[in-house]
């Protein structure tokens, strides 16, 4: 049993090395405002009331504000049951 055990555990370590390589190897996706905001499916001056209110994280370059498609996902919310 304990070898069956030990079987399962290595396993499941190298499935876990090749998910963390795949995680580490994938580049982050930044929005534009109108990308986000069509992502969203809202308008801009919503994407902005969101942005303020901390619900959206928004990033500052170069005087142009982008969003990760991550944080985006992220912050959405289940509502309901």
């Amino acid at each position: 049993m304990d070898k069956e055990l030990n079987k399962r555990i290595k396993s499941l370590q190298k499935q876990l090395k090749q998910l963390e390589k795949k995680i580490s190897t994938q580049k982050e996706v930044l929005l534009t405002r109108a990308q986000a905001a069509e992502f969203l499916s809202v308008s801009l001056t919503t994407l902005r009331e969101w942005t303020e209110n901390g619900l959206v994280l928004g990033r500052r370059i170069g005087g142009r504000v982008y969003y990760l498609k991550s944080e985006i996902l992220g912050s959405m919310v289940v509502i309901g049951k």
